[in-house]
């Protein structure tokens, strides 16, 4: 019981800070477009889509930490080894920084936008995976108070900063560039002062262990590489709408692809305290565990995937320049039910299991699919409507073969599942796209329940798991 109440408590916390972050996500995704306009909104897109990127330039190093003291307590932790472990990511990412310094100030390009946008992401590769560091020490030893507040921190100051800048009618991406980045800064400072005896030089000193470094690398490539490969699924569709589009197009897709990520907080806050749970229960619990999520996740998000209906409405309204972007949310919306399965589930229990290869292996192969898909919708059909279906397609197969491994290590059979929510999703798309309106709602509608239905039993059988009746 005391444990499951500390999971409780765990899961407050992180989604109240992805409460924020969602409170934050909403301001911008409703306001910025609208006082920027497409073609300066277009470039605020591409900093994020650049910055998203830059988390991997730690190697490794970072997820391996992550990996191998998944479960430990804060107290117990070898303190002079990781603060060792710290100064050495950080004179790696100066260096990274410098070389990446010298390789765009060499380049040649009569856009001057994009060269700031650059710069501006090049700032972030210190910060964000030395805070990204000691976040993910919170995050492995329990401490998701402290990790969340520095979240909240970030947030918080970012969205104070924007609505000060939409007060004085500020209208250039550069100062919102510049309000993102300070947030992070902020948060960072703090985030460095929580973990004192491993940030700060002195007392105990550091322990610097290259054969310690050289184990996190290569304990934490592979999930490393399977998290390239896996932001690549999408990333490779969105680098194809920047090369054979505008900038504005790029912006377009970018808030079509924001807005259905909204769904995504809540999903991220549980995933966050299910990881040091699962490090600690027998893994033979698995097989009985994983579908209990399962069954109470599914039906939430389907039934949550109702919001696109009135959020359309109202957005239609707001953003009138937007309006084949938010007709794409019918095709796009259904990213939510395949990326909660990854995000939660599969990864989640794969990397429980230290299947980090696996893992890699999923994400590298839809990454490859992505490769050839997007030359398909952008190169050969030139076509932004199927270039926005193959991006469900890629999460749709990669959620797939993450289930069927784990069906295969776990001994389950959750086949009919499967298929009963790829059903559902194509009639989502079908019916926002063809019927658009309350016709289209009615017919979902009538779609999820005959699935809640088809689900009665599953559904009886976790509620009695849940109340103890069973």
């Amino acid at each position: 019981m005391s444990r499951f109440k500390n999971v409780i408590k765990n899961i407050s916390y992180t989604v109240t800070s992805n409460l924020i972050s969602l409170f934050v996500s909403t301001i911008v995704t409703l306001f910025l477009p609208r006082v920027l306009g497409v073609s300066d909104y277009g470039y605020y897109q591409l900093y994020l889509f650049y910055v998203s990127y830059v988390g991997f330039l730690h190697l490794g190093w970072c997820d391996g930490i992550y990996l191998r003291y998944g479960g430990e307590e804060y107290g117990k932790l070898d303190k002079p080894k990781l603060k060792g472990q710290f100064y050495s990511l950080l004179f790696m990412q100066v260096i990274i920084s410098l070389v990446f310094l010298m390789i765009i100030f060499f380049q040649n390009t009569s856009d001057h936008n994009k060269y700031l946008v650059m710069y501006a992401v090049i700032s972030n590769i210190v910060i964000l995976n030395m805070r990204n560091f000691i976040l993910l020490i919170l995050q492995t030893t329990n401490r998701l108070k402290e990790y969340s507040f520095i979240t909240i921190l970030d947030r918080l100051f970012f969205v104070s900063t924007v609505i000060l800048l939409l007060i004085f009618g500020v209208k250039d991406f550069q100062f919102f560039i510049c309000a993102d980045i300070l947030g992070k800064l902020v948060s960072f400072i703090y985030s460095f002062l929580k973990v004192r005896q491993i940030t700060f030089f002195h007392n105990p000193n550091p322990n610097f262990d290259l054969k310690e470094s050289i184990i996190n690398i290569k304990v934490g490539i592979n999930l490393m590489l399977a998290n390239i490969a896996s932001s690549l699924i999408i990333g490779i569709v969105r680098f194809g709408v920047q090369y054979k589009w505008d900038v504005a197009t790029f912006g377009k897709i970018s808030l079509t692809l924001s807005i259905s990520n909204l769904l995504m907080v809540f999903i991220n806050a549980v995933s966050l305290s299910i990881f040091p749970l699962l490090k600690k229960i027998d893994r033979s619990k698995y097989k009985t565990t994983y579908p209990l999520i399962r069954n109470g996740l599914m039906p939430v998000i389907f039934i949550v995937l109702l919001s696109y209906y009135p959020i359309s409405i109202v957005l239609s309204k707001w953003l009138p320049q937007y309006e084949m972007s938010l007709r794409f949310m019918a095709i796009a919306f259904p990213i939510v039910v395949f990326d909660s399965k990854v995000g939660l589930l599969t990864n989640t229990f794969l990397k429980a299991m230290r299947k980090e290869k696996e893992i890699f292996k999923i994400n590298l192969i839809t990454a490859l699919l992505s490769l050839c898909i997007t030359y398909l919708a952008i190169i050969v059909l030139d076509s932004i409507i199927f270039t926005v279906l193959s991006i469900v397609i890629l999460v749709a197969v990669r959620s797939t073969l993450a289930e069927i491994i784990l069906n295969r290590e776990l001994s389950m059979n959750i086949y009919r599942d499967i298929i009963m929510e790829y059903m559902l999703v194509m009639l989502f798309i079908i019916s926002g796209w063809y019927f658009y309106g309350l016709i289209g709602m009615l017919m979902y509608i009538l779609g999820l329940l005959l699935y809640l239905y088809l689900k009665k039993s599953d559904l009886k059988d976790l509620f009695k798991q849940l109340t103890g009746k069973g």
